[in-house]
């Protein structure tokens, strides 16, 4: 009886905790189960000049009334209600910076889908932009000579689409020229006024946006001097300086291209390769890219033209260019130092077991300072000179070792000199640390210092210079002769 008594009461207070449930469950549901309308998918953003373009897709839903596009960023908020079947936006007159967006599809009530993974993130094109302050002028460098404008045009992308400089002719008239019209590297623009504003106007496309950008105009300046790094390297070698108000001009080495001989707007004489030392039957190519020894031409034409530019060509080291003449002489003067009773010393013990001192003081480059062949790395090596007192030092006559042998591949083709008094301050002479040397088998460089100097030691610092592939690389260095005058 008992048993039965308690089997009833527990099915009381069963029922009774499944109606408080049941209460429960209402509340929190409210008047049933809760109905997501679809989900707009598939957005993207892709940025345009001050503005965003934000296109996706609907899913099929009958109670979609309308697209609500929520853009915002640091403060601005802009929001966008479209129609119901609407599936792209223009979002327009938006400041630099990076916005949120999404897509929400909404019905009568106010309810909105779903965004928590289709938000998409993007920046407009506006004047701030690294993209737009930074894209291409499409001229690469430009030099005014006079009334007279040089343009070196970069490569044009078919993003690159209107390049147009405006200016003032000599004739006063106003003048705008497509830069990529005729499809010139390099472009001569004659009767340009350089007093008056030179203007670029560019218009193009930048990634993936859709938009024409009309990028900043840029006012091409008349006293920027803007020299490859080669050249310039060379007017410091040679002469101590870059100064460009030179009337003449020596130019002997291997150089990308001759263009910033533009530069020198007072320049009456060029002379090319008239300190350059070696054999009548050399030939060596001074400027070794065709598109650039073109430019030369052009370059040297155009200075010819303009300011009656006299050029003059020594030997066959720069081609045809102007005046031809003799390979040029040692000078008559030059005297050298008696070298008797000179020693050398190779900081590399073993790297030249056949070498003597007087093999590099002789005057003869067929008797050599040469390093035994290594697979290893490249080795630097420092041949002290010991005058045994103390002199006055101008110079040095350097020559390459006359050599008909596989070891003219292991001539250097730089040096570095410093002097010294007692063997323990040494300075550099030169007017820059690395002076270069021309890799002509025999080839004498004279190496004037920036002024005489009085030393009993000179050290010379020399590289090995490799040759061969693979398995068959070796590293080596050779000289011929050093001598002080």
């Amino acid at each position: 009886m008992k048993y039965t008594y308690l089997l009833g009461l527990l099915a009381v207070l069963f029922l009774a905790g499944c109606e408080d449930l049941e209460d429960t469950y209402e509340d929190y549901v409210g008047d049933g189960p809760v109905r997501y309308l679809a989900k707009c998918t598939s957005v993207e953003v892709l940025s345009g000049w001050n503005r965003l373009i934000v296109s996706w897709e609907n899913k099929l839903d009958p109670n979609r009334e309308a697209i609500l596009v929520h853009c915002e960023a640091d403060g601005y908020l802009y929001d966008t209600v479209l129609d119901a079947n609407a599936t792209s936006c223009i979002i327009r007159g938006l400041a630099d910076a990076t916005y949120s967006v999404s897509v929400a599809a909404r019905d009568k009530a106010g309810n909105t889908s779903l965004t928590n993974d289709e938000v998409r993130s993007g920046r407009p094109y506006t004047l701030s932009h690294e993209g737009v302050q930074g894209y291409t002028r499409g001229i690469v460098k430009h030099i005014f000579l006079g009334d007279n404008l040089v343009l070196f045009m970069g490569t044009k992308t078919d993003k690159m689409l209107e390049f147009v400089v405006h200016y003032t002719g000599t004739d006063g008239k106003r003048y705008d020229y497509d830069v990529y019209s005729e499809g010139l590297n390099t472009i001569f623009l004659r009767g340009v006024k350089a007093s008056e504003p030179v203007v670029l106007t560019r218009k193009g496309l930048l990634e993936e946006g859709p938009d024409v950008i009309p990028f900043p105009d840029v006012t091409l300046e008349t006293n920027v001097v803007t020299m490859a790094g080669d050249f310039s390297g060379y007017l410091q070698e040679r002469y101590g300086n870059v100064d460009v108000n030179r009337t003449n001009l020596e130019l002997d080495y291997d150089l990308s291209s001759i263009e910033d001989i533009l530069y020198f707007k007072d320049l009456k004489k060029l002379e090319l390769g008239k300190n350059r030392y070696y054999g009548k039957t050399k030939k060596m190519s001074a400027i070794s890219v065709a598109a650039n020894r073109k430019r030369a031409e052009e370059c040297i034409a155009f200075m010819q033209e303009v300011i009656g530019l006299e050029v003059v060509n020594y030997g066959s080291h720069y081609g045809a260019f102007g005046i031809p003449a003799e390979t040029p002489e040692l000078p008559q003067d030059l005297v050298l130092m008696d070298t008797e009773g000179f020693t050398v010393e190779n900081s590399i013990e073993g790297s030249a077991p056949d070498f003597e001192s007087y093999m590099l003081l002789d005057n003869d480059p067929t008797s050599l300072w040469e390093t035994v062949l290594e697979k290893g790395e490249r080795r630097i090596y420092d041949l002290t000179i010991d005058m045994k007192e103390v002199r006055e030092v101008k110079g040095l006559k350097i020559v390459q070792a006359d050599v008909s042998t596989s070891v003219r591949n292991y001539l250097p083709n730089a040096i570095t000199i410093y002097v010294s008094e007692d063997g323990k301050t040494w300075t550099n002479p030169c007017s820059i640390a690395e002076c270069r040397l021309g890799v002509c088998v025999g080839e004498t460089k004279l190496l004037n210092f920036t002024s005489p100097r009085n030393a009993r030691y000179i050290r010379l610092t020399v590289k090995d210079t490799y040759y061969g592939s693979g398995s068959n690389m070796r590293a080596g260095c050779v000289l011929g002769d050093v001598l002080p005058f």
